[in-house]
């Protein structure tokens, strides 16, 4: 039920921001609410967007990819973790990745970082994928062991974690380059390295609830 739930909303925000790229609809409401960017939540204050972008996605393709890894993913976190322990993990390791957007530019300009990570103030994005992002850190550093399927190659979560991350990190250091098909969005690199953070600490926290002893196979 709680993964309906969790699905359900990412489904409604994904429309929500469809029905305003295709029709124009609530575009003030949708920006000043359930998107982030460090003008809005940091300098006027929208403090609520670090929770509320959780369940908001730029498009279709994005909505349609981050629901389904949650609703495949979900159930095994709800098993291990519990329903509350979960629900922490999605919210507050969401939260996590959307202040690491927002307030990680101002970081890297003062201490004089990649321009990749200077993100402009006013640049506006969605925050699902940092929210389920934060939960695929989890599994990957709690089931290194066991298997996805990426496309039709079965890859360790271990393994497809770190070369997401890896793909990620060289991003940073190749001042945006990028690696085909591998990292996420440069304009979202704090989101990734935040929800990272927050899905591997909250597994090392768990450690002992029965993490790591079981495999199983995912298909995305």
């Amino acid at each position: 039920m709680v993964i309906y739930g969790v699905v359900g909303l990412n489904v409604a925000g994904t429309v929500a921001m469809y029905l305003y790229e295709s029709q124009g609809t609530g575009g003030p409401f949708l920006f000043g609410n359930f998107m982030v960017s460090t003008y809005t939540t940091l300098m006027q204050g929208r403090l609520h967007t670090l929770f509320t972008s959780n369940f908001s996605h730029s498009n279709l393709w994005n909505g349609a990819i981050f629901s389904y890894m949650m609703y495949t993913l979900g159930p095994t976190a709800i098993q291990h973790l519990g329903r509350r322990q979960f629900l922490a993990l999605y919210l507050l390791g969401g939260a996590f990745s959307q202040l690491c957007q927002v307030a990680g530019p101002g970081i890297a300009s003062r201490l004089g970082l990649p321009s990749v990570l200077q993100v402009d103030p006013y640049y506006f994005s969605s925050g699902g994928s940092g929210a389920t992002l934060a939960v695929l850190a989890w599994y990957c550093a709690s089931f290194p062991s066991s298997q996805i399927i990426l496309l039709v190659v079965p890859v360790q979560t271990g393994v497809a974690g770190a070369l997401y991350l890896g793909a990620t990190l060289y991003q940073v250091v190749s001042n945006g380059a990028g690696v085909p098909f591998l990292g996420g969005p440069t304009q979202e690199i704090w989101r990734t390295l935040g929800a990272a953070a927050a899905g591997v600490m909250v597994a090392l926290a768990s450690r002992g609830r029965g993490g790591g002893r079981y495999k199983f196979i995912q298909r995305y």
